[in-house]
């Protein structure tokens, strides 16, 4: 049996390349990230994101904010009119409990699906007094 010589890059120098273009690659994400920061980051851009409803709603700001993230997939007027409808059944705080309303779906979510969201965050609120009590239950190690 004849041995072949191997050739081309070692193991070692494959890596260190391989580091390096991981390296420029996230420099070039950060920089451009930053870029839109500095672009998007303005007051006159806050109307076109569902985040929009937590500086706008009086109440629960931690529940109304973790719910627009939930639906924020999707053209941004549809968002923000399904938000509304959702916070116009359910309300601004998570603490009664409200039947299902057949006009507040959003998208692949069903009426159903919409009210179940509710539901479970209704009891979040109950069991741990807020979404972030209730991450930080699951482990002391959470900062």
């Amino acid at each position: 049996m004849v041995r072949r010589k191997r050739v081309g890059v070692s193991p070692r120098s494959a890596q260190n390349a391989g580091e390096q273009i991981l390296s420029k690659n996230r420099d070039n994400l950060l920089n451009f990230l930053e870029h839109c920061y500095s672009i998007y980051n303005r007051v006159e851009y806050v109307k076109t994101d569902p985040i929009f409803f937590p500086t706008i709603q009086e109440g629960e700001r931690e529940y109304i904010a973790f719910v627009s993230a939930l639906f924020a997939y999707g053209k941004v007027s549809l968002i923000n009119n399904f938000l509304q409808r959702f916070f116009d059944h359910y309300g601004i705080k998570p603490n009664t409990l409200k039947n299902y309303d057949p006009n507040v779906y959003y998208r692949f979510q069903s009426h159903d699906d919409v009210y179940k969201i509710y539901y479970f965050l209704m009891d979040v609120y109950e069991r741990y007094g807020s979404i972030e009590r209730c991450f930080l239950s699951f482990s002391d190690n959470l900062e």
